[in-house]
């Protein structure tokens, strides 16, 4: 046998190689022994963790939470490493502030909590959603900083766990102190990390965690069975319900350029990438922006939007002088992989040519950035082609 085709064929390689070909990148150098190796400590610190058990905490269910939202905290609330797991509108943020409530009430001492994400905007969206909390919210990466450190924090709540990559995950798992909790809040079924590893996926089946399935949210329901059916592979069931002209909150189009923010879109480049559509619109008067660098003293983190106009920047209904401004760029458009973390009143939604090699769970996770409103731009035959196709980055780690 040609020792190419033999070294493809290997049980080991494959999965890696068809990861590679749907994004999983290997930067800074990193090469395929050294992914193993890092591989291999997530194992061993994930197992050493499951062995340092925090101070039991007695469990009784929370009158407010679901029988289904309840069985996750019970399955959390005693182990170093928690998960809350499901998909839009079934209730996660609010799950994960009811087990901090139990937690906090069952510690007579104080509890050092932390708020945390992979983007700054995601962070202080979870702190908005403990209200009362003067806990404080930061990026993953200023909270691990660039030194191996140990964490003075009792739990730490990561929300948007599935965008972590395997090395930010190591560093996260080597910083917490001995009797710590982690808790991580986040879609499984959300596209993985850009870099090497999908940690928060392998976490989820190697714990069993029965994500939260039922949508609590009544105005989310067409978009939340588009994107189950979506999901499970039901191209013509996913066609038939998004073309039927009674729906309100979802549409299907054919493929154009929408005029109006924001567009999502799989691709980078040509005239359904993300730069051409910026450059397309960035003559207009007034632009979308999106903030890629924390600044505290402005009170602007990563992942936020605003609007320039000449020389102003309107954020947060705050106006700044774009010269002041931390690094931006224009958000007319923003890659699928960029808007996670995000979520808008309204999103269209371009599926060209070529979507159909990165799978269903680039489109789940385009159409679950809509709060109210969804516009899929794109044809039928092509469409059930990315629906019928399983995304192949499902690389599991145990």
């Amino acid at each position: 046998m040609d020792p190419l085709v033999e070294w493809l064929n290997d049980a080991e390689i494959a999965p890696l190689i068809l990861a590679l070909e749907e994004g999983h990148t290997f930067k800074g150098g990193l090469s395929l022994a050294a992914y193993k190796e890092q591989e291999s400590l997530f194992k061993e610190l994930v197992e050493r963790r499951k062995g340092d058990i925090p101070i039991p905490i007695p469990f009784n269910e929370i009158i407010e939470l679901t029988n289904e939202q309840n069985t996750q905290v019970k399955q959390a609330i005693n182990k170093s490493i928690g998960l809350i797991v499901g998909g839009p509108g079934t209730g996660k943020t609010f799950t994960a502030a009811k087990l901090v409530e139990a937690l906090i009430q069952a510690n007579t001492t104080r509890f050092e909590m932390v708020f945390t994400a992979p983007t700054g905007k995601a962070a202080q969206r979870l702190k908005e959603n403990f209200k009362g909390s003067e806990v404080q919210a930061m990026t993953l990466h200023r909270l691990l900083g660039r030194e191996e450190v140990i964490l003075p924090y009792d739990l730490i709540i990561v929300d948007e766990a599935s965008m972590i990559d395997l090395k930010m995950m190591l560093m996260l798992l080597k910083s917490l102190k001995k009797g710590s909790r982690l808790l991580l809040i986040g879609d499984v079924n959300q596209l993985p990390p850009v870099e090497a590893g999908a940690p928060f996926q392998s976490l989820v089946s190697h714990f069993q965690v029965t994500p939260l399935k039922t949508c609590l949210r009544s105005d989310l329901f067409e978009l939340n069975h588009l994107s189950d059916l979506v999901l499970k592979g039901k191209s013509d069931e996913a066609i038939d319900f998004l073309s039927d002209p009674q729906r309100e909150a979802i549409s299907l189009k054919s493929l154009s350029i929408p005029t109006v923010a924001p567009i999502l879109t799989p691709l980078k480049k040509g005239r359904y990438g993300v730069e051409g559509l910026n450059r397309q619109f960035v003559k207009r008067g007034r632009v979308p922006i999106i903030i890629l660098e924390n600044n505290e003293s402005l009170n602007l983190f990563n992942g936020d939007f605003g609007y320039l106009e000449q020389d102003v920047a309107v954020i947060n209904n705050i106006k700044y002088p774009a010269n002041i401004l931390p690094r931006f760029d224009y958000a007319f458009s923003l890659s699928i992989h960029k808007s996670q973390g995000s979520e808008f009143e309204e999103v269209h939604l371009l599926v060209p040519e070529g979507a159909e090699r990165f799978g269903r769970k680039l489109l789940y996770t385009g159409i679950t950035r809509a709060k109210k409103k969804l516009t899929i731009y794109s044809n039928i035959e092509l469409l059930k082609k990315v629906i019928e196709t399983a995304s192949h980055r499902e690389v599991g780690l145990f």
